[in-house]
């Protein structure tokens, strides 16, 4: 999907590595702010909203600010869990929610082994710093230690990485496969996306039913993800100050900046100068 505007980290509170006891428990709360969980050794559970779900080694959770969570560990296996409080840039990218559904944790969703990874260096990094100890370490987010710094800016640019992709994530297995199919197609495209009714006539079905099966995967009509999908690639464009607002917008097919403006309004609330890199 598209991010709204230049690629804006989120403000990190506070980071720490938990070495937990086995008889660990801890009763549901929440916070006013988002938090990203990495269970980097261990297994046991997790309670969001009152419902319990299994978590193990590798197991990677989201809270969005006042979204109760608490959980327990395995006595016989404690958990190790990397946590991060973050701030996200306001408004959020648009999408965002499309990481977590109704489930918090993800494990083998598309898009989320870059993810782990960085999440995983992240939390090696910390237990390092630690000198090995089985015991918690934790820093506010401006006490960061250097060592870490690049590995954090990693993460957080995983952790917004899924967003810049529409994806088909709800409906038949049908409709996924024909979205996902229009989805590549416009990904594909850096010029003017192409009539729905030519991706149908390539598709070997109706424009009405590939326009019902891309809403009712993705939650975007065509129009809207050709239109992200647009903007998305002009982003890239202006990211260069040497490639003038002009020449973006006849790269993405459109016939004048006035146009790109227009285009850029209706997506992203903002003028495409406000995505050149600062």
């Amino acid at each position: 999907m598209v991010i709204d505007g230049p690629l804006q980290l989120p403000e990190v509170l506070a980071l720490g590595l938990n070495q937990l006891g086995p008889t660990w428990r801890q009763h549901e709360h929440a916070h006013g702010h988002h938090e990203i969980h990495y269970v980097r050794r261990g297994s046991g559970n997790l309670i969001c909203d009152g419902r319990a779900f299994p978590i193990r080694e590798g197991s990677i959770y989201f809270f969005r600010p006042g979204e109760s969570h608490g959980g327990g560990t395995d006595p016989s296996d404690p958990l190790q869990i990397l946590y991060l409080s973050v701030r996200l840039p306001e408004p959020l990218p648009m999408g965002f929610d499309a990481l977590r559904s109704d489930r918090p944790i993800f494990l083998d969703e598309p898009g989320v082994a870059e993810l782990r990874a960085e999440l995983s260096g992240l939390a090696d990094g910390m237990a390092v710093l630690g000198g090995g100890r089985d015991e918690m370490r934790r820093f506010a987010g401006s006490q960061c230690p250097p060592e870490l710094l690049a590995k954090m800016l990693r993460v957080l640019g995983a952790l917004l990485e899924p967003v810049r992709r529409l994806a088909a994530r709800s409906g038949t297995a049908r409709e996924r496969e024909l979205a996902e199919r229009v989805l590549r197609e416009l990904d594909l495209c850096r010029g003017a996306p192409p009539a729905l009714r030519v991706l149908a006539r390539k598709l070997g079905v109706t424009p009405s039913h590939l326009g019902a099966a891309l809403r009712q995967a993705s939650g975007r009509t065509y129009p809207e993800a050709a239109a992200a999908i647009r903007v998305r690639n002009a982003q890239e464009l202006l990211a260069d100050e040497r490639i003038p607002v002009r020449e973006a917008a006849r790269l993405v097919g459109l016939s004048s900046p006035r146009a790109l403006a227009r285009l850029f309004r209706r997506v992203t609330g903002k003028a495409p100068a406000a995505f050149r890199t600062k």
